[in-house]
């Protein structure tokens, strides 16, 4: 099942049952880590963003997913998304403009 919040985009799944939770995550946060609060069938809860989190991460909350049929809890899995910001922003623009990255392109190992 998979349904939309003004949070986010949940979806489960019966026979796991687990539930995730797609996070909008700030270029900032991605970079220097930070702590987050995400939602979770019993409220929201505080998760620590490792430094260096590209988009596509996925983080578990243990026991805080839907509930099972024996009574406990599954887990709760959280894949974070880089967002930018949704008004451009003149100064992240002239800093990446002149940042000098060491060389790396994630499309080499494509060949291109």
């Amino acid at each position: 099942m998979t349904r939309r919040s003004n949070q986010g985009l949940f979806f489960s799944h019966s026979l796991l049952r687990q539930l995730g939770f797609a996070s909008g995550t700030a270029l900032m946060t991605a970079v220097l880590g930070a702590k987050i609060k995400v939602p979770t069938p019993a409220g929201a809860v505080t998760v620590s963003v490792p430094k260096w989190s590209n988009t596509g991460r996925v983080l578990r909350l243990k026991g805080r997913g839907a509930p099972r049929s024996d009574g406990s809890m599954g887990d709760e899995y959280i894949k974070l998304m880089l967002m930018l910001p949704e008004k451009p922003d003149p100064k992240l623009e002239a800093f990446v403009a002149e940042w000098q990255p060491v060389a790396y392109s994630p499309r080499q190992a494509m060949g291109v």
